[in-house]
């Protein structure tokens, strides 16, 4: 997500909540003054905020409920774009008590596998060498430690 909000956006603000302070998850309990909150996120996080051109990342948000819960106004004031992540984030226990925002889209991320990492390092070549040397039934050799 960090990658993706360097790469997409002119500035962004990730928001651990597995290491963010009490006061940044105590934020989004009282959502009425927006202007407020994006101050204090852009003096605690050192990162100014552009009007449309900027992302707000809540990583692990299940950490948070309210700031999960705080999404759909956050999407309605239209100033900035939101990303959530979270690995238990659909779990009963995370969502007790707060309204599951509608504008949330739900991506099913895993892993990649061997293959999609080396092509995501734009080698095309080496996924389907490996699987010659595999159906062949023949070691690798030198050819095992090329990293590049």
């Amino acid at each position: 997500m960090e990658q993706f909000a360097r790469n997409e956006y002119d500035s962004y603000i990730l928001i651990d909540f597995n290491k963010c302070s009490k006061e940044i998850r105590e934020l989004f309990n009282d959502v009425e003054d927006l202007d407020y909150i994006f101050m204090i996120l852009q003096q605690h996080y050192r990162k100014t905020l552009k009007v449309r051109r900027s992302v707000i990342i809540f990583d692990e948000v299940q950490k948070c409920p309210m700031a999960r819960q705080a999404i759909m106004y956050l999407v309605a004031d239209g100033r900035y774009d939101y990303l959530e992540t979270g690995s238990l984030i659909s779990i009963k226990k995370n969502t007790e008590g707060i309204t599951i925002p509608s504008e949330e889209d739900r991506i099913e991320m895993y892993p990649m596998d061997n293959d999609e990492f080396r092509w995501a390092l734009g080698d095309e070549t080496t996924p389907d060498m490996l699987r010659k040397f595999w159906e062949m039934k023949r070691p690798l050799g030198p050819a095992h430690r090329n990293t590049q």
